[in-house]
C-alpha cells in the first residue's frame, strides 16, 4: 500500500506566508502614544463640534507661550499613561491635540480668529503709512535676532546631537527677546524650514537651518576679509 502524504491543514501556501509575516510584523510594531493621539486628534478636528483648547489646558486665551507650555508639561505628566496614580489616556490625548494647535503661532491665530476674535489685536488701519511702522533699524534687528536663534540652535545640535532641542520659553529668555517678536521669528524660521518643533515641543535646527548658518558665516567672513583688504596696511 502506497503511503499518502497528508499536508497539515494549518500550513499556509508559500505565497501566503510572506503576506502573513508582513502583517504580523506590522502588528507587532509599537505605536507611540503621540502618534495614536495625533490620529485621534485628526478625527476630532474633522468634526464640527467646538473644542475649547484653552480650557483643556487650563489657561486663558490671552496666555503667553510660556504659560501655555508650563500648563502642558504639568498636565502631560499628570495624565501620562505611565503614571500609575493619575493615568488617563483620553485626557492625555485631548491635551496633546490642544497643545499641538496652540503651540504653533499660525494655527493658534487661525483658531483664535474663528473662536476667540475678541482676544485678537485689532487690524492695522489701512490708511496708516505702513512703511512708517517698520524702519531699517527694525529690519536689521530682526535679521540679527534670526541669526542669533539659528546660531544658538546650531550650537546645541552640534554639541548635543542626541538631544538637539531647546524649549521655546528658555530660548526666548536666553536671548532676551520679547514674546511677540519671538513668535514672529519662530514663525519665519519654521516657515522657511530652518527650524522644527520636536515632539517634546522643543525647537531644533534642521539641515536647511545648518546650511543657512554656514552660508551666512561664510558671507560674513568674506565681507570682513574684503573690508580688511580695502583698508590696506596701517601707516
Amino acid at each position: 500500500m502506497s503511503e499518502i502524504e497528508i499536508s497539515s491543514p494549518f500550513r499556509l501556501p508559500d505565497r501566503a506566508a510572506p503576506r502573513l509575516t508582513a502583517r504580523r510584523q506590522s502588528a507587532s510594531r509599537p505605536v507611540s502614544i503621540a502618534a495614536r493621539s495625533e490620529r485621534q486628534g485628526a478625527t476630532v478636528n474633522n468634526s464640527h463640534e467646538f473644542v475649547d483648547y484653552y480650557k483643556k489646558l487650563g489657561v486663558a486665551p490671552s496666555s503667553s507661550f510660556r504659560e501655555l507650555e508650563s500648563a502642558w508639561h504639568l498636565l502631560a505628566k499628570k495624565f501620562h499613561p505611565d503614571n500609575p496614580l493619575t493615568a488617563d489616556f483620553e485626557s492625555f490625548s485631548e491635551i496633546i491635540e490642544a497643545y499641538h494647535v496652540l503651540r504653533d503661532p499660525g494655527r493658534r491665530d487661525a483658531y483664535d480668529r474663528q473662536h476667540f476674535p475678541d482676544t485678537r489685536k485689532p487690524p492695522i488701519d489701512t490708511h496708516t503709512d505702513l512703511f512708517g511702522l517698520v524702519d531699517n533699524k527694525t529690519a536689521i534687528a530682526d535679521a540679527e535676532m534670526k541669526d542669533r536663534i539659528l546660531l544658538t540652535l546650531y550650537k546645541r545640535r552640534r554639541e548635543m546631537a542626541s538631544d538637539p532641542g531647546i524649549l521655546q520659553w528658555l530660548l526666548q529668555e536666553t536671548l532676551a527677546c520679547p514674546e511677540e517678536q519671538f513668535e514672529f521669528h519662530i514663525w519665519y524660521l519654521k516657515s522657511k524650514g530652518f527650524i522644527e518643533i520636536m515632539e517634546s515641543s522643543a525647537l531644533a535646527i534642521t539641515i536647511q537651518g545648518v546650511d543657512e548658518v554656514i552660508s551666512t558665516s561664510r558671507a560674513e567672513q568674506t565681507r570682513t576679509f574684503l573690508l580688511a583688504s580695502n583698508e590696506g596696511p596701517a601707516d
